[in-house]
């Protein structure tokens, strides 16, 4: 026997449209009274988790640091573009002295190649604070020896927020 399709649901301040999946929560009064009226939909609840080649393809194209990324979305498009990044470095390493050209231009590429690359990934590290609420400027943790990198590592591990916030 098929089931009945499942209607919308209405807890608190926030009303999901249908189609809603079964199972799925709805998150109720939000910590902002007025933020989001009755009937309006709330992107951020019942979000479908990224796949790693939309993740990727969101990571290379969004350079600005602007919005915010799930955590599917960081993490997918962290580890493959960290693959791919450190795939092309190795094949840059163990090609060029096969051809005996490794000069000080060949430092220098190499170089403007590591910070432009770095670029997309700060991009999606701002991006995923900014999804967990804090500001972009709290990748400057990172720079604290030992704790900086395990702050900021707690800080992507955080559930995304549940309600629009400034940065999206």
């Amino acid at each position: 026997p098929s089931l009945p399709p499942p209607q919308a649901q209405m807890m608190g301040s926030v009303h999901q449209s249908v189609p809603m999946q079964m199972g799925a929560q709805v998150f109720g009064n939000t910590p902002h009274p007025g933020a989001l009226g009755i009937g309006q939909h709330n992107p951020y609840l019942n979000q479908r988790m990224i796949g790693p080649l939309e993740a990727l393809k969101r990571t290379v194209g969004n350079w600005t640091g602007e919005g915010r990324a799930q955590r599917s979305e960081f993490w997918f498009g962290s580890i493959i573009y960290a693959f791919t990044f450190w795939t092309t470095v190795t094949l840059f390493i163990v090609t060029v002295p096969i051809f005996n050209r490794f000069d000080e231009s060949m430092y220098f590429a190499l170089g403007c190649f590591f910070l432009t690359a770095y670029i997309p990934l700060i991009s999606l590290l701002i991006r995923r604070l900014h999804d967990v609420g804090y500001s972009g400027w709290m990748i400057l943790i990172g720079f604290i020896p030992w704790i900086g990198g395990l702050i900021l590592f707690v800080l992507t591990i955080l559930p995304s927020e549940d309600r629009p916030n400034k940065y999206g």
